[in-house]
């Protein structure tokens, strides 16, 4: 189970470097630009959605591919 739980991290630090790296070669190419940062941003919103779909995903995950527990 202690394993399950580091290759779980171990996931989401490589996704979260892959996501980096391919916003950053859309930027380099000049297809999106940054503009600034809106002054009405509700952030508690920003940060309760993410913690939605971080939820939503580890569901999913765990849904679809929930045999591994099974082998574990």
């Amino acid at each position: 189970m202690k394993q399950l739980f580091g290759t779980y991290f171990i996931g989401i630090a490589l996704s979260v470097f892959l996501l980096t790296v391919s916003v950053f070669i859309i930027a380099a190419t000049g297809n999106i630009k940054y503009q600034g940062i809106i002054e009405n941003t509700d952030i508690l919103m920003i940060i309760l959605l993410t913690g939605g779909f971080m939820i939503q995903g580890a569901a999913e995950e765990i849904l679809c591919r929930g045999d591994c527990f099974a082998r574990a």
